[in-house]
């Protein structure tokens, strides 16, 4: 997961059997020219030679239908290996990290090389359009382009309800949740959880509320709290997903899953609440749709050795950051 208020994600695993993407740099969106945040990277063999280069733009908006979301150059003494085809394909892994559900790709119509890429990619022509007058690629000499639209696989992410028979498995993933928290909040460790309280505490939520397992295909990956309340509320108590799988978007997926099943429920509003400290978390929930501040939680110690150094301000008051 992208980490510190830093909109990007992690991208050490956009490599296959033959390619590696390296990170050349990250640029942030400029409103004002309508431009995208983007990741521009080289492509490289892994024995370090560089074939080209490529970028990703995140997100969609006039310019990328025109310019597409993906641009890609493979040096002419490495071409016709498939490599500008191979890199969009480690791009659209990295796209549904945002939670892109498909991506544009354009070329000039007489580059025939450029084409049979969106192609092998799996690209559906949409239309051979007019570049705008006021759009930059019209300056470099660029009248028309070949838009295609590539749709990203889904990631097979599901929710299902926790049974019985399910409670001990998902013990270890409660511990490793709670305990997270704890390291956060410098708590002791005799004050961490154990196994066994975890299945108690298992038992006490699905009594209270509902737990769901996240799965991937077959798999578990983590799970969810929710807290039903009056006036037709949601308490979203805690969302977990294991250390292996963080990073690749399945967060913002999740959400996206409970966001349609409180929407059937008739659910008005969901809540949720986030240790400050846990930037990652803020930054998740922020992006998708808690952007409504609803209730502040403040701490007085009488131990002054549990005093945090860190201050952030709220509401122009300052606060030590827990």
């Amino acid at each position: 997961m992208a980490k510190n208020g830093n909109i990007f994600y992690p991208v050490e695993d956009l490599k296959d059997e033959e390619i590696v993407l390296r990170l050349k740099k990250t640029s942030n969106a400029i409103p004002e020219k309508d431009w995208l945040p983007a990741y521009h990277f080289l492509i490289c063999q892994h024995d370090g030679t560089e074939v080209g280069y490529c970028d990703l733009r995140i997100g969609h908006n006039y310019k990328t239908y025109i310019g597409g979301n993906i641009g890609y150059g493979i040096y002419e003494k490495y071409r016709g290996h498939h490599y500008a085809g191979k890199a969009c394909q480690l791009l659209f892994k990295q796209a549904r990290k945002h939670g892109l559900e498909h991506i544009i790709i354009s070329c000039a119509p007489e580059n025939i090389a450029s084409g049979k890429t969106c192609e092998y990619v799996g690209g559906k022509l949409l239309e051979i359009a007019d570049v705008p007058v006021n759009n930059e690629m019209y300056a470099e000499g660029k009248r028309k382009v070949k838009v295609y639209r590539v749709e990203l696989e889904k990631s097979n992410l599901s929710l299902e309800i926790l049974g019985d028979d399910n409670v001990n498995g998902l013990a270890q993933m409660l511990t490793n949740l709670l305990n997270y928290h704890r390291k956060l909040t410098s708590a002791p460790e005799q004050y961490w959880q154990t196994i066994e309280e975890s299945v108690e505490t298992i038992h006490y939520w699905k009594a209270e509320g509902e737990i769901y397992q996240i799965r991937k295909a077959d798999e578990v990956i983590g799970f969810l709290y929710l807290r039903l309340g009056g006036q037709n509320v949601a308490w979203l108590e805690d969302i977990y997903i294991e250390e292996e799988y963080r990073g690749y978007g399945y967060g913002k997926e999740v959400i996206r899953l409970l966001d349609k099943m409180m929407i059937q429920r008739e659910i008005t509003s969901m809540f949720v609440s986030v240790i400050p400290r846990n930037i990652r978390a803020l930054k998740l929930y922020h992006e998708c749709g808690f952007d409504h501040l609803n209730m502040i939680e403040l701490r007085k110690n009488y131990d002054k050795e549990l005093d945090k150094t860190d201050i952030v301000e709220v509401l122009g008051y300052q606060f030590k950051k827990y």
